[in-house]
């Protein structure tokens, strides 16, 4: 568990002016598990999901893009917020057009992710229709 204080000189750029959208907090809260042997990894998982399930009532809902978990169904939503994500998945498809950045946590991309009505969010699936995303899964 790592405890990242934030505020101070942090707060002072307004989040708009920046991709980093976690201006307005006090501090960055990670926590990971490991484990050494596979039987492992599900008691590990399972402690992990119940801490945050927990917690939740402290947390305001994003996460730090940094730490990212695979199975948050709308973290980009909860890593850069709607119009910060938007506009960042409009740069990306503009920039990088081949995909070479493609690993599944990238901007415009995640595991499994087909434009249906099936994603958990509609605001972020509308933001997505909105910006012409085309996303591949896998």
């Amino acid at each position: 568990m790592v405890i990242e204080p934030y505020s101070g000189r942090i707060a002072e750029i307004p989040a708009p002016e920046s991709v980093f959208v976690h201006r307005s907090v006090h501090m960055d809260l990670y926590v990971d598990v490991w484990w050494h042997h596979e039987v492992e990894e599900a008691a590990a998982i399972a402690w992990l999901d119940g801490f945050i399930g927990f917690m939740a009532p402290c947390f305001n809902g994003m996460t730090y893009q940094h730490y990212p978990r695979a199975t948050f169904r709308d973290f980009p939503l909860n890593d850069w917020g709607i119009d910060t994500y938007t506009e960042l998945v409009a740069i990306t498809k503009k920039y990088d057009p081949g995909e070479f950045s493609s690993f599944p946590l990238a901007i415009g991309r995640w595991p499994g992710f087909k434009p249906s009505h099936e994603i958990g969010c509609a605001t972020l699936m509308a933001a997505i229709q909105a910006a012409d995303i085309i996303v591949k899964a896998g």
